[in-house]
């Protein structure tokens, strides 16, 4: 090989390293995971500042593979002798960017073969074996599998998540874990979030399990669920600190959380719908000990109300938006599709917008009792015999109809049951397509709508809801449960159960556990 080709390799290999070290700083991980990675908490408690180590260590990788690559390659132009490049030296620091980017104990091995076998096969070639190691620094700094990181260390923003971008390092906590389509959820020890300057962190006292959390979990690439996020959305809890720019709240503050992240300043935003904000986006991170959310994303509490009962302000707030998106007019006829927690809160503010009759209609009769706690005048078993058995009860079709199910074939189902000029809501979560016959709703003029999230104002007369009343949301509540019980549940509310709302507290998991002791 000639002195260009050489000077040419060289060149691209110092290219590679320094790519391959930027990569790795830019992927928000490296070498020290090998060592604190398994334990922050340990090493946070001996007095090592978890995060210093990590940025010394990451700048140590980039520097020394840059200065590796930049005295090879100045060797090789005859600008320095060559004695000035120590082989040896090189190809380690490169190895440190190698592990870096794999950032697990598999990284090790893989790159201890590789270093061991490519000398022997390049011998004197070491200009091709370092070019290669690049290569595969790069690759893998940029697309190694995250799955021993931690969802502390886990970049980039994504929707449902805890929006893990500051971390403390300094307390460990446990979280349920995604860990892909087929498999439970793992309960495991993640690092406590630290507030950012608008944020506050909650130690969770409740989060209810939703059914769309079930349908992420089947299908997280439609809802950018990513393996290792923290589902949960339906939470509440108490605020432990306060970010620098915070002064609304303050520690010790009860409050329910509206899980709608946006930018807090637009126009959507002034007039308190962040649902609507360009910038918004759905955040999780309810099945864990903490969160950090918005300040501005909370809402205190009513004087007497248990903390864990706010966990219900978020379905509460979308079944009052279904609602009011409907029109719906005092002694209007209602029938509801799906006696799920939305479908039964939405019979809740129905009576309360006094419709004349309010019933709900589902393949069982395991929620009919309950049904009735919360409002609704009768209950009916869906099927061909629905059309009939509602005119029975209310003595005509339905001026609205709530389908609160998601599933396909039920907004067709929907528009043949209501009456002529009615209204048919679109709630339950439908993915991956429908069929209906649009003819069914012109020849009736049916006006077609759907409904989601909800506003602040909404939010905020729905916390006032859970106050006392006739009819209280709290009769959604069918089992409060701990950490250890979360896995089994979840995957038990896939099949139909007689479980309404499930809420995953801190309550529950000291009860387990002194239970146990």
């Amino acid at each position: 090989m000639n002195a260009l080709g050489v000077s040419l390799i060289s060149a691209l290999m110092l290219l590679l390293t320094v790519g391959g070290s930027y990569a790795l700083l830019r992927s928000r991980y490296g070498l020290a995971l090998i060592a604190i990675r398994d334990n922050p908490v340990a090493a946070s408690s001996q007095g090592v500042n978890v995060g210093r180590v990590r940025f010394l260590l990451w700048v140590a990788a980039a520097m020394g593979t840059g200065l590796a690559g930049a005295t090879y390659f100045l060797a090789q132009l005859r600008i320095t002798p060559p004695s000035a490049y120590d082989p040896n030296w090189a190809n380690i620091a490169i190895f440190i960017v190698m592990v870096g980017g794999l950032g697990s104990l598999e990284g090790v091995l893989i790159s201890a073969l590789i270093y061991f076998f490519a000398d022997r096969w390049f011998g004197e070639y070491g200009t091709v074996y370092m070019v290669v190691l690049g290569l595969l620094t790069l690759f893998m700094a940029l697309f190694a599998p995250r799955r021993h990181l931690g969802a502390d260390l886990q970049g980039g923003g994504r929707p449902l998540v805890s929006d893990p971008a500051h971390t403390s390092g300094g307390q460990a906590m446990k979280a349920a874990l995604f860990d892909g389509v087929g498999h439970p959820l793992r309960i495991d020890d993640i690092s406590v979030p630290e507030p950012a300057h608008d944020e506050v962190l909650i130690k969770i006292a409740a989060c209810g399990i939703c059914g769309s959390d079930l349908h992420m979990t089947e299908d997280p690439a439609t809802f950018g669920l990513k393996p290792y996020d923290v589902l949960g959305h339906e939470f509440a809890g108490e605020v432990v600190r306060c970010g620098s720019g915070v002064s609304d709240l303050k520690p010790g503050d009860r409050v329910a959380v509206a899980p709608m992240r946006s930018c807090g300043h637009c126009e959507r935003c002034r007039h308190g719908e962040p649902a609507w904000c360009a910038e918004m986006r759905l955040i999780g991170g309810g099945y864990a000990e903490f969160a950090t959310v918005a300040a501005r994303q909370c809402r205190i509490l009513p004087q007497g109300l248990p903390t864990a009962e706010g966990a219900l302000a978020e379905p509460l707030a979308v079944a009052l938006h279904v609602v009011v998106q409907s029109g719906l007019k005092p002694g209007d006829r209602v029938l509801i599709l799906g006696a799920g927690p939305i479908g039964l809160l939405v019979a809740f503010w129905a009576r309360r917008y006094s419709a004349s009759d309010v019933i709900v209609a589902d393949l069982g009769r395991h929620q009919e009792a309950r049904a009735a706690a919360l409002g609704a005048t009768g209950f009916a078993l869906s099927g061909p015999d629905l059309a009939a058995e509602f005119r029975d009860q209310a003595g005509a079709a339905p001026d609205i109809v709530f389908e609160c199910v998601g599933k396909r074939g039920l907004i067709d189902f929907a528009c043949r049951l209501v009456r002529p000029h009615g209204t048919v809501l679109g709630v339950g979560l439908c993915v991956g397509g429908d069929e209906w016959d649009p003819f069914v709703a012109l020849s009736k003029e049916i006006t077609l709508a759907f409904a989601v999230f909800f506003n602040m104002a909404e939010f905020e007369t729905a916390l006032d809801a859970l106050g006392p009343g006739r009819f209280r949301p709290q009769e959604l509540i069918t089992a409060r449960i701990g950490f250890a019980d979360v896995a089994e549940t979840f995957e038990a509310l896939r099949r139909r159960t007689t479980q309404c709302k499930v809420l995953i507290t801190a309550e529950a998991g000291r009860s387990a556990n002194s239970g146990r002791n």
